[in-house]
């Protein structure tokens, strides 16, 4: 079951102040999810479409302030509907 949506993307990091590339495979590491329960919006599976396919799924994505264990669990306890004009 597909529990998260993963965009990839860059992020200035709250720490150094560089730009990084955060991946699909980071961003699953550092969320420590389940790679069998995350989609990953990217060519050819875009963001809308896969929020209109799992639409209760939570949508992931690179944090400035690298704080992904605690964000992942208040969305969890806090969900925010996937909005498809995002």
């Amino acid at each position: 079951m597909i529990k998260y949506i993963l965009l990839p993307g860059y992020v200035l990091s709250k720490h150094d102040g560089d730009r990084h590339f955060i991946s699909a495979s980071q961003l699953i590491e550092l969320y420590r999810l389940n790679k069998h329960e995350c989609a990953i919006a990217d060519n050819p599976f875009p963001i809308d479409y896969l929020r209109r396919c799992y639409p209760s799924a939570l949508t992931l994505t690179p944090r400035f302030n690298g704080d992904y264990e605690n964000h992942v669990k208040f969305l969890e306890r806090n969900p925010i509907p996937n909005d498809p004009n995002v």
